[in-house]
């Protein structure tokens, strides 16, 4: 797997001492030999930042093993970048062009049972909405391949989780008032949830969040 080289601008250029706890991670190893398709969130490494233990780290070179759930930094030392797995214990949180990525283990929505790793955070308010990237092996005519296997989450207020996979399983989550209103706010924006973005998804829960406070 070849990396390209970080930019001259990037993080991964100041001193060593000044990023020790990002060096504590361990080497970090593919070990997806003959599988086909990506196991990263993004078909490259982008610039990010990164929560780890209270500091802040700016625009470094990331990578989101989604398969792995591990974040990777990229290190350039003696012109040559290693491939770094940060300690998942120690990220609070990080982003990746300007996604947004929690560790459950740090956030609010600890105590509600989902299972610990890192959540991507679409929308965060009285009602908040997040996604859990995945991936699965599967072998399709004895070849293995990736296979995107996300999963996502409605939370109210109250700390209740709703497992969300369509329009049908949205409209179950909220009450009936809310749920005439959503239905009105669906076929006034043409937002038909078959096929939704990111965007979608916010401006749903944004909708959610905005009724909740009247």
């Amino acid at each position: 797997m070849s990396v390209a080289q970080p930019s001259q601008q990037s993080k991964a250029e100041i001193p060593v001492s000044h990023i020790d706890n990002l060096l504590q991670g361990k080497m970090y190893v593919r070990d997806y030999a003959g599988v086909k398709g990506s196991q990263f969130l993004t078909r490259s490494w982008q610039l990010g930042d990164v929560n780890l233990l209270g500091q802040y780290y700016n625009n470094l070179p990331l990578w989101y093993d989604i398969y792995k759930d591990e974040l990777v930094f990229i290190y350039r030392q003696d012109q040559q970048p290693k491939l770094i797995q940060l300690i998942k214990q120690h990220v609070e949180s990080f982003t990746l062009e300007e996604r947004k990525f929690i560790n459950l283990a740090y956030s609010e929505y600890r105590e509600t049972g989902l299972k610990t790793g890192f959540y991507e955070a679409i929308y965060e308010g009285r009602y908040s909405f997040l996604i859990k990237q995945g991936l699965a092996i599967q072998s399709r005519q004895s070849i293995p391949n990736f296979v995107r296997k996300d999963q996502m989450f409605l939370l109210n207020e109250e700390g209740t989780v709703f497992r969300i996979r369509n329009k049908k399983s949205l409209l179950k989550a909220v009450s009936e008032e809310e749920k005439k209103a959503l239905q009105s706010f669906l076929k006034r924006t043409g937002i038909t949830l078959q096929r939704p973005s990111n965007n979608d998804w916010s401006a749903v829960v944004q909708y959610l969040d905005d009724l909740s406070r009247e």
